[in-house]
């Protein structure tokens, strides 16, 4: 029951609330962009208990047309560990943007967290037609890329990311 399509009504009083995953990621980061006719498509981070630790974070995504949320399913389903999407509507198709950590040798249990991060890259992937094309690198460098976000106007798409070139991890009171 791991990572499941629930869509079930939790509360509607006075506004309606939905439960549509049920037991994913806890910092699965979900985001949810609208489309044409009422479809949505929400994108998230899980991870998958079948793959080692470095390996196992994906990007899913579900979405909701005229017959409801569909089974989630990967973005992208690789070896390389993906986590923080975002998703936007733009020019008739959904563009996902996410950080995916590009190095397929990655230790299973790493000892110095900023030799991992320096992997961090922003990479998208469109859906179209029912398919997400393969997942292509914005940035390639040696550098921590993070926490990007898109947005889009019509037809034009703007993504906006964090770079950190000394591969620095800030968290709680040490952050600048």
């Amino acid at each position: 029951d791991y990572n499941t399509l629930v869509g079930e009504l939790v509360h509607s009083s006075p506004t309606q609330e939905y439960l549509i995953i049920r037991n994913i990621y806890p910092d699965a980061n979900p985001k949810l962009a609208l489309g044409m006719d009422d479809s949505k498509m929400i994108v998230y981070s899980a991870d998958n208990p079948a793959k080692n630790l470095t390996q196992a974070f994906d990007i899913y995504c579900t979405i909701n047309e005229s017959s409801g949320w569909t089974e989630p399913e990967p973005v992208a389903n690789d070896t390389t560990p993906d986590f923080k999407p975002d998703v936007v509507y733009a020019d008739n198709r959904f563009i996902a943007v996410w950080v995916k950590l590009n190095n397929e040798s990655l230790p299973a249990n790493p000892d110095n967290f900023s030799e991992i991060v320096k992997y961090a890259e922003i990479a998208y992937s469109i859906y179209a037609n029912g398919y997400w094309t393969h997942p292509e690198l914005i940035t390639n460098d040696s550098f921590f890329d993070y926490n990007p976000d898109v947005v889009a106007d019509n037809d034009r798409t703007m993504v906006m990311w964090m770079k950190n070139p000394r591969n620095e991890v800030y968290v709680g009171n040490n952050a600048t």
